[in-house]
């Protein structure tokens, strides 16, 4: 099973969306995201990354998924 997120940042997000997982019998759980902010909060790593950002408390990151403007940006 192959849990995809588009921005990880605090580990929130996939902290809680992982819990009913943890009760059915997987063989393997991974996590795949689009963008890791590296700036976690919970015990969560990816073990699929896209892009691996540096990024402070104050930086947004926007996923544009389709358009001409698809793609990754930091603001």
């Amino acid at each position: 099973m192959i849990v995809c997120d588009d921005v990880l940042y605090t580990g929130r997000t996939l902290a809680y969306s992982l819990m009913p997982f943890f009760q059915t019998k997987l063989k393997r759980l991974q996590v795949s995201v689009m963008v890791d902010r590296n700036y976690r909060r919970y015990p969560v790593s990816a073990d699929f990354v896209g892009y691996a950002l540096m990024t402070t408390l104050n930086d947004h990151i926007e996923v544009v998924l389709e358009g001409p403007e698809a793609g990754v940006y930091l603001r």
